[in-house]
């Protein structure tokens, strides 16, 4: 407006309060408000004198005629030349109406602003505690209105000193110095001296020209997550010296595994070499059976031949004789009967006889002897890892000529062979099986006993063969049948055996993929069954060894 009070510009708000329209156009001036000319020349005289005017309280009429009483802010400006004032008014009344709103939103405000469990603090540029809320006072153990215009430093502990002060990162500093928000870790201390791990996070408050007029710090306790942090970096190191220390066991009982597989190796081949042990009096007594009679055939065929090399001798000379003379000599007839009566002396027609029968008789155990040696070279490479088409009843024929001489003094033997599909295998190791099955029946009988071999061809639950060994034994005891595969378990005396028998049997028939089963009524005997499946060389393989311990009635 001009200096006399014209009206060149007006807000909406003004105009409505007013009740002007234009106030350009209208002409409107006003000094009319005014409540009287002394009040308007009151003013003019204070713009005059001082430039403005500041918080000019009078009484006020507004446009619809009713009074109030306002606050009325102005200065004086030049512009081009020209003198104009500018200002605004507060209408009083309004203000007195909000108030009480205005105060109850502060108390709202001021609630929440408490009920935060983080501390909240206000800091000024000269690092002076402008506001805080409940529980940074709390912190302090002081009252909200007794922390105003502390020093921010007071919050930290002694132990670590002002990070400001100390040169170290300062939360609200370096708000201050960016104008950025800013976070960090801090360390502060409570009124009673617990001293507790702080997340600091100081936001800049601007004003109108973008400056950071104040920064509000927000401070929320991480003592439990750093004691967690603590912890847990505990536990990783710990962990990592488990690590290193579980790594060292781990190389060591690598080393003693190797050891371990290499004791195993060789007491394998202890029972392999006490099984073959066992059984080699018993197959020399098999081949001594043979090359005895052979022997005492060839013998006596010797002591024949010298008797038929002399009547042959006698029968030349006496064709020699025959041959010069003319007529029957005196001494050829002398001759032909000395021949008669050696001849009579030696029984030739029953030498004749008996020699044809002692050759026979040779030549049978001779055939006996390669059959037992065949099969000890089939039995004796136990550990040929070669697959092979198996027919069953051939190992089992060639196994019960190995062990036969286990057998005859205690059982009688009988065999119900079944017609059979070849399988896929190792025969020499399944050899064992068999040997070491019927080893252990012959030596379960008590007096003379009964030991029946039986084979079948089965269809479930899967294809295959199996074998069953049946003896009228001792039996099994319950108390023992659960360890019978175990690894160096015996019921033998000490020497007698290596305990490894039946659990080298077990693993033999796993690598196999089939099953072995054993069913046992002490003092009446045990069945044992092995079940060989069906399978192609890419099924079977090269099969690992299932190390697990049967249950002997699954």
């Amino acid at each position: 407006m001009t200096r006399d009070g014209r009206i060149l510009y007006l807000n909406r708000y003004g105009r409505q309060y007013l009740g002007l329209g234009d106030p350009a156009s209208d002409g409107a001036n006003l000094s009319v408000f005014f409540p009287s000319q002394r009040a308007w020349d009151r003013f003019i005289k204070e713009i005059d004198t001082q430039g403005e005017v500041g918080g000019l309280e009078l009484e006020w009429r507004r446009g619809d005629g009713k009074k109030t009483f306002v606050n009325i802010f102005a200065c004086l400006e030049e512009v081009e030349g020209a003198s104009y004032i500018s200002g605004h008014i507060c209408d009083l009344e309004g203000i007195n109406r909000l108030l009480p709103v205005l105060k109850n939103s502060r108390d709202k405000f001021r609630n929440i602003f408490d009920a935060i469990p983080d501390l909240i603090l206000g800091i000024d540029r000269e690092y002076k505690i402008v506001s805080a809320n409940r529980a940074a006072a709390r912190w302090l153990g002081k009252d909200v209105k007794d922390v105003i215009g502390l020093s921010c430093s007071e919050l930290f502990a002694r132990e670590t000193t002002c990070p400001r002060m100390s040169g170290d990162k300062c939360p609200a500093e370096i708000a201050f110095k960016s104008g950025r928000m800013f976070n960090t870790d801090v360390l502060l201390k409570d009124s009673e001296g617990r001293i507790r791990w702080f997340s600091a996070h100081a936001f800049p408050v601007l004003d109108d020209n973008e400056e950071t007029r104040q920064v509000t710090l927000f401070l929320r306790d991480i003592t439990s997550q750093k004691e967690a942090e603590r912890q847990v970096t505990l536990l990783n190191q710990e962990l990592k010296q488990t690590l290193a220390d579980l790594t060292e066991k781990n190389s060591r009982l690598n080393a003693a595994l190797n050891s371990l597989k290499e004791t195993q190796a060789h007491l394998l081949q202890s029972e392999k070499m006490s099984s073959i042990g066992q059984l080699a009096a018993g197959v020399a007594h098999e081949i001594n059976n043979p090359v005895g009679f052979v022997s005492s055939n060839l013998h006596t065929l010797l002591s024949y031949s010298k008797d038929l090399v002399e009547i042959i001798r006698l029968y030349l000379s006496l064709d020699e004789k025959i041959s010069k003379a003319q007529g029957v000599p005196e001494d050829a007839i002398a001759l032909i009967a000395t021949i008669k009566r050696r001849r009579e002396e030696i029984d030739l027609d029953f030498l004749l006889k008996d020699m044809n029968d002692l050759i026979l008789q040779s030549i049978e155990g001779t055939e006996r002897v390669k059959k037992i040696v065949a099969d000890l070279k089939d039995f004796s490479h136990v550990d040929q890892a070669e697959l092979k088409d198996v027919d069953i009843n051939r190992c089992l024929e060639s196994t019960i000529t190995i062990v036969w001489n286990e057998i005859k003094y205690k059982a009688v033997l009988k065999k119900n062979y079944g017609e059979l599909p070849t399988i896929i295998g190792y025969p020499q190791q399944l050899n064992q099986v068999f040997m070491n099955i019927l080893v252990n029946a012959a030596q379960a009988i008590k007096g003379k006993g009964e030991i029946t071999v039986t084979t079948r061809a089965v269809d479930k639950p899967r294809r295959g063969v199996e074998v069953e060994i049946k003896d009228t034994g001792e039996g099994i005891p319950e108390d023992v049948m659960p360890r019978i595969f175990d690894p160096f378990f015996t019921t033998k005396s000490v020497g007698k055996g290596t305990g490894l028998g039946l659990h080298v049997s077990y693993k033999i028939v796993k690598r196999h993929k089939g099953e072995i089963r054993v069913e046992s009524t002490p003092g009446k005997g045990s069945i044992f069954t092995v079940f060989l499946p069906i399978l192609n060389e890419d099924e079977l393989g090269d099969a690992e060894e299932d190390d697990a311990r049967p249950h002997p009635h699954s």
